[in-house]
């Protein structure tokens, strides 16, 4: 539901700490979307009260939860241990992998969602009815939410995909189970069952609206139709693969934008591949307005939240630092992009590095020029700062020299050092030209 949601208002996906804090909860701002398992006390029902978020309860029969939970407090360890999964039902457990981290009982966790459902502020969103009935799950609640045109809504679906999900969280790839209703029938022993068919178990069970008689909930899902061309066409006319970050992309954008493509597998002007390669909208200011940063490069720092941590503001010296990791790590696991996607990006960053800084005023051709990459490296250490703070006039040959030989020179670019080396000769043996003819 959270990547459902996500998708569809194109909203961050954003959390609340432990404990509740009323402050950061503000900070968080008017449009995100969150997923938590607080308990509904009385600072975050006022916090609610007062700003008026939309709040969902999703609730799934009791014993595909269990299964569900046994898997995730077990780090998708494999087969289910029953006598583990029954000692759930009435001993306390570590929520491994969970926040916020406590140690409940599986009667606490449906506690929660039963809470919730009490308050009357919540909307109750059935598991089944979304398995089974997506679109018109989400078309129910985007009308109460915020309409949503049907086709964004069938994109959203499709960019939720499991096996697409799989692709793009390599690493957390077993979190992303096949989501099946109906498991607990043939995945609990019959003393689990018997466990769960008696109190508090029978009576949360009737509460949520569930019961251990064979319920009609349809286990397929609805047909839906075909909104991701890259199913059928993996590769670009130019060769270039596919990657799952480049099909999120595509269906991440305004369906009518979609339309308007040529054949999605084209490369020419006026192409989907076309638009990924283009400047992104966020330009950067000062030094680093020239530092290249692609569509594709920008949707990718939107969609990892640990990139915005690493690389906060895109307009000052992180947009090159976020550069340099997407040309070293862009082709690599998991992303697997093609060189068509980071080559001219390479050849782009390359120009801005070794261009003369706009603030070098001193362009007599024997004096060494100062490049961005220069004063990006000389802005950025403070020590550079102290030891050479006249770097246009008097300290500029010896700043240049030092940045030339240095060994332990951070930031760095490939190509730097020689560059500087290569400028200092040529302006070295250009005074000494001029000096043996007696010129000044």
């Amino acid at each position: 539901m959270l990547n459902l949601l996500a998708a569809m208002y194109d909203l961050p996906k954003l959390g609340l700490v432990c404990p509740f804090d009323r402050k950061q909860a503000v900070s968080l701002g008017d449009r995100w979307i969150l997923f938590h398992h607080f308990m509904p006390d009385p600072p975050i029902v006022e916090w609610i009260e007062e700003t008026q978020p939309f709040v969902l309860t999703t609730v799934r029969h009791p014993g595909d939860v269990l299964i569900s939970l046994y898997h995730h407090i077990h780090n998708f360890a494999g087969s289910i241990d029953q006598r583990k999964l029954k000692a759930m039902l009435d001993s306390p457990y570590e929520r491994h992998g969970i926040y916020p981290p406590a140690t409940h009982t599986f009667r606490d966790e449906l506690e929660c969602s039963l809470a919730w459902k009490r308050t009357g502020m919540t909307r109750t969103v059935r598991y089944e009815h979304l398995r089974s009935h997506t679109l018109q799950t989400l078309t129910s609640l985007a009308n109460w939410i915020h309409p949503v045109e049907q086709a964004r809504i069938e994109q959203a679906i499709e960019r939720c995909d499991i096996d697409l999900m799989r692709k793009l969280d390599e690493e957390h790839r077993r979190f992303f189970r096949s989501g099946e209703v109906g498991q607990w029938k043939s995945g609990l022993a019959p003393e689990v069952l018997d466990f769960l068919a008696a109190e508090p178990y029978r009576s949360q069970l009737t509460e949520l609206g569930y019961s251990l008689v064979d319920q009609e909930f349809p286990s397929t899902p609805e047909p839906l139709p075909a909104r991701n061309p890259f199913r059928r066409s993996p590769v670009f006319a130019n060769g270039a693969i596919v990657a799952p970050i480049i099909e999120a992309c595509y269906l991440s954008l305004d369906p009518a934008t979609n339309a308007l493509w040529p054949p999605v597998a084209d490369v020419g002007r006026g192409s989907f591949f076309a638009w990924l390669t283009e400047p992104s909208e966020l330009g950067g200011q000062g030094l680093y307005f020239g530092v290249p940063l692609t569509r594709l490069a920008h949707y990718l720092y939107r969609n990892r939240p640990d990139l915005e941590r690493a690389f906060p503001d895109l307009t000052g010296p992180d947009r090159l630092r976020y550069a340099q990791w997407f040309v070293q790590y862009a082709a690599e696991t998991p992303l697997k992009l093609h060189s068509r996607f980071v080559t001219p990006l390479v050849d782009d960053l390359s120009r801005w590095a070794h261009s003369r800084f706009a603030g070098d005023r001193m362009r007599r051709p024997w004096w060494p020029k100062l490049t961005n990459f220069t004063m990006h490296v000389y802005r950025t250490v403070p020590k550079l700062q102290l030891d050479y703070p006249d770097y246009l006039v008097k300290d500029r040959w010896n700043l240049l020299h030092w940045l030339a030989y240095s060994h332990n020179l951070e930031p760095d670019m490939p190509g730097f050092k020689d560059g500087i080396r290569a400028d200092l000769e040529r302006c070295a043996k250009l005074r000494s030209a001029i000096a043996s003819l007696g010129l000044s």
